[in-house]
């Protein structure tokens, strides 16, 4: 499903004075950043750049994916979050 160009340029007008970086750079919890090689939206360096201000960040890129990598790969980003989920406790780490 393709969101209409007017919606995403109302979206885009919204958000594009926000100053995401000052509020992420405060934050000290666990924290991971997942990209797609292939998001012309939020491109890779910017979720870096992002995850590069909080301390002890864990950053992935996903090749193959755009803006969704959870619909896009599926299987690599459930592999992603779970291995980051257990790596703090969230989740009991596989065995295996």
């Amino acid at each position: 499903t393709r969101q209409p160009d007017a919606g995403y340029a109302g979206c885009s007008a919204a958000i594009s004075h926000s100053d995401f970086m000052t509020p992420t750079s405060g934050l000290r919890l666990p924290a991971l950043g997942i990209a797609g090689t292939e998001d012309g939206s939020t491109p890779p360096d910017l979720v870096r750049e992002m995850m590069d201000l909080i301390p002890a960040s864990k950053f992935k890129l996903i090749r193959r994916a755009g803006h969704l990598p959870c619909v896009e790969q599926p299987q690599e980003y459930a592999e992603t979050l779970n291995d980051f989920l257990a790596s703090v406790g969230h989740i009991p780490k596989a065995r295996g």
